[in-house]
């Protein structure tokens, strides 16, 4: 759980190797952590803080295969592609962590999709909504097959599904009302249960070592939404 820091990305905040990180709780506990992002590593300052937050390894642009033709970067899709194959070969148990590309911003294009992926809205249309749901629909459709690979390739996983903000175009009056949502997949539930508690990024953390069998520190700001009975009377976030 890390507070933001104004005026400059949190990662660069000093003291960081001081924090009780997921990921330091994690290697403690035996897991090799990793990292994926499509972007480079000075972005946001990722390679700096997710370092000193304790990955094992956090792979970028550089080291990440180049992308498609007429693709400015690796799509989401043949980033888990590349992920699980190296995944497979890494010491378990593993904590991997990505941050996805294919539908973030701007919405003037979808030169962040691969080309077979593309509609004709993308022809100078400058269409934003019809350009977002092309690119959600490939998101999701990458998603399906990770969630399909990891099924078939790991026991006992759990998958963490989440958004940092919600998309800045605002075509119906929805800005300032959205809900982002958060899954959780485990080999552990039967069938699926829907949560309406209120809940933050903080509680995240908390929400993976509840589930793997790990007291999250007394000094975390994030609960477990799903099993704290605090979480039913949260006021605000």
């Amino acid at each position: 759980s890390l507070l933001p820091k104004r005026g400059m990305p949190s990662l660069y905040a000093k003291g960081l190797e001081k924090l009780t990180s997921l990921p330091k709780i994690l290697k403690t506990a035996g897991y090799t952590t990793v990292a994926y992002h499509a972007n480079t590593g000075g972005f946001y300052g990722r390679a700096f803080g997710y370092e000193k937050l304790g990955f094992d390894h956090y792979f970028s642009k550089k080291e990440l295969p180049e992308p498609p033709e007429d693709t400015i970067v690796l799509p989401d899709g043949l980033l888990f592609d590349y992920a699980i194959d190296q995944m497979i070969n890494l010491d378990k148990p593993v904590f991997a962590f990505f941050v996805t590309i294919s539908s973030h911003g701007p919405y003037d294009t979808q030169e962040l999709l691969p080309l077979q992926y593309r509609t004709k809205t993308d022809a100078g249309s400058g269409d934003e909504l019809n350009n977002y749901i092309t690119m959600i629909r490939y998101v999701d459709s990458s998603l399906e097959r990770f969630v399909r690979k990891v099924e078939s390739n790991f026991e006992n996983t759990i998958i963490v599904i989440y958004g940092d903000h919600p998309p800045l175009l605002d075509p119906m009056g929805l800005k300032g009302r959205e809900k982002i949502p958060l899954f959780v997949l485990s080999g552990k539930q039967s069938g699926g249960v829907v949560n309406s508690v209120r809940g933050s990024h903080y509680d995240i953390p908390a929400i993976v070592l509840s589930n793997i069998g790990i007291n999250p520190p007394s000094n975390w700001l994030g609960i477990d939404l799903l099993k704290d009975d605090r979480a039913s009377s949260r006021a605000s976030l």
